[in-house]
């Protein structure tokens, strides 16, 4: 296997990440408040809706901004990624001989 061929493949790695980490922010992160009720609360306070939407939105708060974070690494690493396999298949490009063309040779 060449270095290219390894380079390339790394930087498509790097693109899975990001892409990753896209869906962690903006599918996994923002459900992650509902799935922590389930400890914070007991059965009876989960039946009460005023005390399920209260904390729902005081974990939600806890929360933040942290899809935005996983999102923006996610962007990040994909354009890094993209970048670097578009420079690495250019220089695989480049860097491959032409074939000799027929009648060119001296006599």
């Amino acid at each position: 296997m060449n270095p290219g061929r390894t380079c390339t493949i790394c930087f498509l790695a790097v693109v899975l990440l990001g892409v990753g980490f896209v869906v962690i922010g903006v599918f996994v992160i923002p459900v992650l408040p509902h799935f922590q009720l389930d400890v914070v609360l007991s059965p009876t306070q989960l039946a009460d809706p005023r005390v399920r939407d209260a904390t729902l939105a005081v974990l939600e708060r806890a929360n933040g901004n942290q899809w935005l974070m996983w999102t923006v690494a996610g962007v990040v690493l994909c354009l890094v990624g993209v970048t670097g396999m578009h420079a690495s298949l250019r220089r695989q490009m480049c860097s491959r001989t032409p074939p000799p063309t027929e009648g060119t040779s001296p006599k």
